[in-house]
């Protein structure tokens, strides 16, 4: 079992998982002010292991979410970079290279990458053309870079759905300290509050820097799509 743990496992699953859940457990300690009693329950072997069973089911509920994300995200590209990077309009390969591509890809699957009709007839070859090159490189164990572009790509599609949980999470920690703020300052007056104060800046704070990441996060999951997918049609052609 040990050994079909991959890289994509750790980086797709693990550390997504283990990230929200550390969230979820940051913030209700900061709300009940148990966060040190919180965060003792993976001290030990025992619970580590549990902790680590948690965060990986719960990766797999984030990756399901932003594969959903995916979709819209795919819609900005234009399509799946599988299916642009084969189009005769497109400029990501050169002509050379792409002739190449396609001449290797009939020799090997005897199938033709461009084939007359629509535009949607035309994309769903490049699909499977795309699907079969995948295939083989990892059945020809020459998939080690493919791997790791791909474990990449799905940590940063994890990242995405991890953004808006923190959005989530944040913004409900934000506003329960300025409620508690409030609450002190009318109660104790202007000595008391330091240290709400500061647990009022650290969610904003956080709370700032989620809701701007989009821009940066998105653009690094385009360009780790675009990696991934180059990895194997580039892994094929020198293969072969």
């Amino acid at each position: 079992m040990a050994s079909r743990f991959s890289f994509y496992d750790f980086l797709g699953y693990i550390i997504p998982g283990a990230f929200v859940t550390l969230l979820i457990m940051y913030t209700i300690g900061s709300i009940f002010g148990t966060l040190n009693q919180v965060f003792s329950y993976i001290g030990g072997l025992g619970e580590t292991v549990i902790f680590l069973v948690i965060s990986y089911l719960i990766g797999h509920l984030i990756q399901a979410r932003g594969r959903q994300i995916e979709l819209k995200e795919k819609d900005k590209w234009g399509g799946y970079f599988s299916i642009q990077f084969l189009r005769k309009d497109n400029d990501f390969y050169t002509s050379d290279f792409k002739n190449i591509l396609k001449k290797q890809a009939k020799a090997q699957f005897g199938l033709p990458v461009d084939i007359r009709g629509d535009q949607n007839q035309e994309d769903k070859r490049h699909q499977e053309i795309f699907n079969l090159c995948y295939a083989f490189v990892i059945q020809k164990g020459i998939s080690r870079q493919t791997d790791i572009f791909s474990a990449v790509y799905g940590m940063f599609r994890a990242l995405l759905v991890i953004r808006e949980i923190a959005i989530f999470l944040f913004s409900i920690l934000t506003l329960y300290n300025v409620i508690n703020l409030v609450v002190i300052y009318n109660r104790y007056g202007w000595g008391w509050y330091q240290s709400e104060s500061i647990n009022l800046l650290v969610s904003s704070v956080l709370l700032a820097i989620s809701l701007v990441s989009n821009k940066y996060l998105s653009a690094r999951f385009q360009h780790f799509a675009q990696r991934f997918v180059g990895s194997i049609f580039q892994n094929f052609v020198a293969y072969n």
